[in-house]
């Protein structure tokens, strides 16, 4: 039996964490590399401390930090924000991880965050991605294709989205085996 996955709000000590899975090339061709810079990681904090962005490390019993789940982008005015999620270590992806902390992740953003529309954007390639967040509720809406000032990405873009009405409808539920 796999261990329980739960959220908690990500802690400085993370980062250290997340700058070192952003070496592994899974990690940086789906999600890119955390924090390559001073300058990004002043502006995830900068961010995070404006409300603009909500971050959560994805955390195995007992206390092992296995991934982040954002919002990002968020828009308080239309209540909206951008999704994005990985897992760190190749070991701890596919088994079912990155889906129980999505849902989780859902309770907070559309229950206590108040939002009503969360976006994602992920690579037409990556179906174990795609198969997660269609789990969960998300529907595709777009394929946005290769653009010039993207360099080395050689996919195109699927748009998902899940509207918090379509959550609900769907009765909020929390799959616990994947």
């Amino acid at each position: 039996m796999r261990a329980p996955v739960y959220l908690r709000p990500l802690e400085e000590a993370d980062i250290a964490f997340l700058v070192a899975w952003g070496d592994d090339p899974q990690v940086e061709l789906h999600f890119g590399k955390p924090f390559g810079s001073s300058a990004e990681l002043e502006r995830f904090r900068e961010q995070s401390r404006r409300g603009r962005r909500l971050s959560m490390a994805i955390v195995l019993q007992p206390a092992t930090v296995i991934g982040l789940i954002e919002v990002a982008n968020i828009c308080w005015r239309r209540r909206y924000g951008e999704m994005s999620v990985f897992i760190g270590e190749e070991t701890n992806r596919g088994h079912g991880y990155g889906t129980a902390a999505v849902q989780l992740f859902l309770e907070t953003v559309f229950g206590e965050a108040g939002l009503d529309l969360i976006y994602l954007r992920v690579a037409g390639h990556n179906r174990r991605a795609q198969r997660c967040y269609e789990k969960c509720g998300f529907r595709a809406r777009a394929r946005l294709p290769v653009s010039r000032r993207q360099p080395g990405r050689d996919d195109e873009l699927v748009l998902m989205e899940l509207e918090r009405t379509a959550w609900e409808g769907a009765g909020r539920r929390v799959i616990v085996d994947t």
